[in-house]
């Protein structure tokens, strides 16, 4: 996985709606685990473009960051760039432990479950980055809905996030 940068500030990031994990399976230890993370997630007009961790060892963190792509003018050159615009979404139960450099779900009676590792860069000054170990998912759903607008009501659509681990 891949860390990415914005330079500047120049894309405004929302994550809107509830941010609370609802839990949509038993809390056994040997059952899958479904989480929908956020209700609404977004960034402006922004092409998704994928989804990976982040980590703070400081704090022993882990999240999730959703990548949106958008056409912007170029800081130091003529025409337009393609920049992306990382919005970040917390995982309840989801850790970072510095000392294996491995991101981890947790919850009660169960057993922890490797998310993902650190992968060496090959060659001396390339980062270290985060590679999945395939135990935990995680996937943007688009939802249509349909709001009463006091006429004949229009479409919402809305994006999720959800995580999934397998019953260990």
């Amino acid at each position: 996985m891949r860390r990415w940068m914005m330079a500047g500030s120049a894309a405004l990031l929302v994550a809107v709606g509830p941010a609370k994990a609802i839990e949509q399976v038993d809390r056994a230890a040997t059952t899958p685990v479904d989480l929908k993370i956020a209700d609404d997630v977004r960034n402006g007009e922004g092409r998704f473009s994928g989804i990976d961790y982040a980590t703070s060892d400081r704090f022993r963190r882990a999240w999730l960051v959703l990548h949106y792509r958008f056409q912007a003018p170029c800081r130091d050159s003529e025409g337009e760039c393609e920049m992306d615009a990382p919005v970040q979404v917390s995982v309840p139960g989801l850790t970072y432990d510095p000392a294996a450099k491995r991101v981890v779900y947790e919850r009660a009676g169960a057993e922890p479950v490797v998310c993902a590792s650190v992968r060496r860069g090959g060659f001396p000054g390339f980062r270290s980055s985060l590679a999945a170990t395939g135990n935990c998912d995680y996937r943007l759903v688009k939802v249509d809905r349909l709001v009463d607008d006091g006429f004949a009501g229009r479409k919402d659509r809305r994006e999720e996030v959800h995580f999934a681990v397998q019953g260990r």
